[in-house]
């Protein structure tokens, strides 16, 4: 039995790889689905699937006739160290997408870190930045251009030597560009943004690249619009310490506006919650909840 790691899929089938060799696996010789990142053994056309750390997964929405939406598990990759997600600021860039971003894709054991891309043709990064950082000192996030050799210099501090990094944005993000200058060759396809500036799809399907001079893999991913995630999202990730002042309410089922004995509303008064903070929670409280 040898090792292999799964590289991409097509619809029928997946591609191996380790060191020493490249195939091709046909899916309908495998008992279980398997993923890009995934690690099996290989014996006569035979695969084992070896236990995973992890799975990055979003909601996939599929139409059915009769107009309704149904979701379904959508796995983007797994055995994942670390996710960079790429926000173009040019893209109608919103507080409510990095908030979506990050509640969604945050996991246990992956460090996430966030990219707003092509900050030389948004004049006002800076402040964007400053005000991310002051709602959210628990995100990592910078901003980044290709224009900018040291912005991409700074991405490369970020990932760690023998690393899985799974890359995910929408379309026009500028993922496939930034693997470019971290590969240092141009090995992904790009394209340019459409005239209404949104972004041309250049990736189909998940891809793993080698990156040697880093001594790391990157996980290419197909861009997308929507982002949303089965399970129910955790606003701890970005709302604890209004949560952990809820607790103290005199009425557990305290909506915060003019009940009395809110320890909610006391902290605002005292300074102690950022109203700012609070604006943002009261909108995922009235859109996501």
């Amino acid at each position: 039995m040898t090792l292999f790691r799964i590289i991409s899929e097509t619809r029928i089938s997946y591609l191996l790889k380790n060191a020493d060799a490249e195939l091709t696996v046909l899916k309908k010789l495998c008992n279980v689905p398997l993923y890009v990142g995934d690690i099996v053994k290989y014996k006569q056309n035979h695969l084992t699937l070896q236990t995973r750390k992890n799975l990055v997964t979003k909601s996939s929405n599929r139409t059915i006739k009769d107009d309704h939406q149904i979701k379904k598990e959508q796995v983007l990759a797994s055995n994942v160290d670390q996710i960079l997600i790429l926000i173009a600021l040019d893209q109608n860039f919103s507080l409510a997408k990095l908030e979506r971003f990050y509640l969604v894709f945050s996991q246990e054991n992956i460090a996430l870190n966030i990219i707003l891309t092509k900050k030389d043709l948004v004049p006002t990064y800076q402040s964007i930045l400053d005000q991310i950082n002051q709602l959210y000192p628990q995100i990592n996030v910078s901003a980044i251009s290709t224009q900018d050799t040291n912005s991409i210099i700074q991405v490369k501090k970020h990932l760690q030597p023998h690393h899985t990094v799974l890359l995910l944005g929408a379309s026009g993000a500028g993922k496939s560009t930034l693997i470019n200058h971290l590969l240092g060759k141009k090995t992904v396809k790009t394209n340019q943004t459409r005239s209404d500036g949104k972004g041309r799809h250049t990736t189909t399907s998940s891809l793993l690249l080698d990156c040697s001079e880093l001594k790391i893999q990157l996980i290419d991913t197909p861009g997308f619009k929507g982002i949303d995630k089965v399970k129910e999202l955790d606003l701890s990730l970005l709302f604890k310490q209004i949560l952990d002042t809820a607790k103290l309410c005199h009425f557990s089922n305290c909506q915060h506006i003019s009940e009395p004995k809110c320890a909610v509303k006391h902290s605002l008064e005292r300074g102690e919650l950022s109203e700012k903070l609070w604006e943002r929670y009261c909108y995922y409280h009235a859109n996501i909840m």
